[in-house]
């Protein structure tokens, strides 16, 4: 194996590696993208719906409504709203970083092999050369 086949080797590794990063970007993206757009569509339709009311809110909505404000005003000891961060984003965020440091450590072992081989083959190709001659 030369060295052109080896840099292919560590390209397509690299572009696999890539691929699978951009996989679950887009997977985390999807899920939180059709979170988000449900929600916006149950905003909306209550929006309208309180534009269509002649006299505004019903004591019970305006109970509902104290409730939410409530809800958002709350931040937990990082700054962050409750309501809108997860709580367990932090831990799927360092699953997610332990998954990919997993997938980095994979590839730099498989670069140091193929170092080995290519330096294997080089040293064969040098000493095949030499009886050659």
């Amino acid at each position: 194996m030369g060295p052109a086949e080896t840099a292919g080797i560590v390209v397509i590794t690299v572009a696999i590696i890539q691929g699978l990063v951009g996989l679950v970007r887009h997977l985390i993206d999807k899920n939180k993208e059709g979170r988000e757009n449900s929600q916006v569509d149950e905003i909306q339709a209550a929006i309208q719906e309180l534009k269509d009311r002649p006299f505004g809110l019903t004591s019970e909505e305006k109970t509902w409504f104290r409730v939410l404000y409530e809800m958002h005003v709350k931040y937990d000891s990082d700054g962050s709203p409750l309501w809108y961060v997860p709580r367990s984003w932090s831990e799927t965020q360092k699953e997610i970083a332990d998954k990919l440091s997993n997938v980095s450590e994979t590839q730099n072992k498989t670069l140091v092999i193929i170092e080995r081989l290519e330096r294997r083959i080089e040293h064969s190709d040098q000493i095949g050369g030499h009886h050659g001659n």
